[in-house]
């Protein structure tokens, strides 16, 4: 029996150490952005795996010959990609772009397939909601297109009031949450008080809504982590969008520059300005926020971005006192997506946080009461991503 056992770990040994490994990335061929859990599977076997937030994949253990990709996505049409090994220690890396799917709903028959259930059941993540700009801007509002909003419709997610745009998650309330921008703290995150979020969702990328067994890298919250990427911008070519609402008018701004690509986006409110040109007296209130971002592509296994948020809402009002309160959020945000080889992939990023709240009451004999706080935080996180072999992956990293 021992000889069985010890024969068995020589050979699964010698199977991890002369085979191929096949890595690389998954892109959307209309803008260059890179598609996340796109599921990478090799023809005939079971072999495969399921691309991360970056759009990255790795297969190890892929044997010499012709060996043929298929590239799904439920949003993309498929794509196959062949690829010569003719190297047991050979290292494969490429790149393919998915073109965008145009369902048809006549009539749909769903069929799922063994292999590829066997390798999304590995990287299922337990109460875990996905969202992209098209979801987001799809759901019908009253007034913007609103990410909480837009996440009060799930299961397991609540509102307090139709006025309330705060996540009530299994029970638990919104200061349970831990919301993160582009990996950094993101606090009171809405505008008047609390009827709208702060994200602009033409800059988003995607939401992710953990409602339960989040990873221990997001910390201790007791609620949920809502887990916010604003887009790269265009790698392929220069668009616009503007969006005039009941409340705000924004405008967004992306496309290609020579290291990589860019993003821009700015929202604010203009009831106020009509309020002034039509000589009417209400209390002087505005909010506006803006997304930016820019993309380095090193190379093809190095991308670094800076990305940075900034909102405020001002509120003034003379009802014989004058009062003003203003609040609102910044951040900045530096990433560095590196590939050490292919069965090591790390994120870092540094990031500011600060939020801050001030509230002035001017009395009528000039008396004057303050009142302010700021909160401020610096956050190094780093995480590594290891892939041994295909039916296992460890994450590991430190936060500061």
């Amino acid at each position: 029996m021992k000889r069985l056992s010890i024969s068995g770990l020589i050979l699964f040994l010698l199977s991890n150490l002369f085979a191929a490994t096949v890595s690389g990335f998954v892109l959307d061929k209309e803008n260059g952005e890179r598609i996340a859990y796109s599921s990478v599977i090799i023809a005939g076997t079971n072999q495969g795996a399921i691309t991360n937030k970056e759009g990255y994949f790795v297969i190890n253990q892929v044997f010499t010959g012709k060996i043929e990709f298929f590239i799904s996505h439920a949003a993309y049409n498929p794509a196959k990609v062949i690829k010569m090994i003719e190297s047991i220690d050979e290292e494969i890396f490429f790149r393919v772009e998915l073109d965008k799917a145009v369902i048809k709903v006549e009539g749909m028959n769903v069929k799922a397939n063994k292999f590829e259930q066997e390798i999304n059941s590995r990287q299922i993540k337990v109460s875990n909601v996905i969202r992209t700009t098209e979801n987001l801007t799809s759901i019908p509002s009253i007034a913007d297109a609103d990410v909480f909003r837009a996440l009060q419709v799930l299961p397991g997610v609540s509102a307090m009031s139709d006025f309330s745009s705060g996540l009530y998650v299994r029970g638990g309330s919104p200061d349970q949450n831990l919301i993160l921008l582009d990996d950094t703290d993101v606090y009171n995150p809405s505008h008047f008080g609390g009827v709208f979020s702060t994200f602009n969702t033409d800059a988003i990328e995607n939401v992710e809504l953990m409602k339960g067994g989040f990873p221990a890298n997001y910390g201790g919250r007791l609620s949920s982590v809502l887990d916010v990427t604003n887009l790269d911008g265009n790698r392929k070519e220069h668009q616009g969008v503007a969006r005039l609402s009941l409340i705000s008018a924004s405008s967004t701004l992306q496309g290609p520059w020579t290291k990589g690509s860019y993003m821009l986006s700015f929202r604010r409110t203009y009831i106020d300005v009509l309020a002034n040109l039509a000589d009417i007296e209400i209390p002087d209130y505005y909010f506006y926020d803006g997304h930016a971002k820019l993309t380095w592509d090193l190379n093809e296994k190095d991308k670094v971005t800076t990305s940075c948020y900034f909102g405020k809402d001002d509120l003034s009002m003379d009802f014989g006192m004058k009062m003003s309160l203003d609040w609102g959020n910044d951040t900045i945000t530096t990433q560095w997506i590196h590939i050490f080889n292919p069965q090591l992939f790390s994120h870092f990023a540094l990031s500011r946080s600060h939020f801050d709240f001030n509230f002035i009451l001017l009395s009528e004999s000039d008396q004057e009461f303050k009142q302010g706080n700021d909160i401020v935080d610096y956050t190094v996180k780093n995480k590594f991503s290891y892939y041994p072999n295909e039916t296992h992956n460890i994450d590991f990293g430190y936060e500061l």
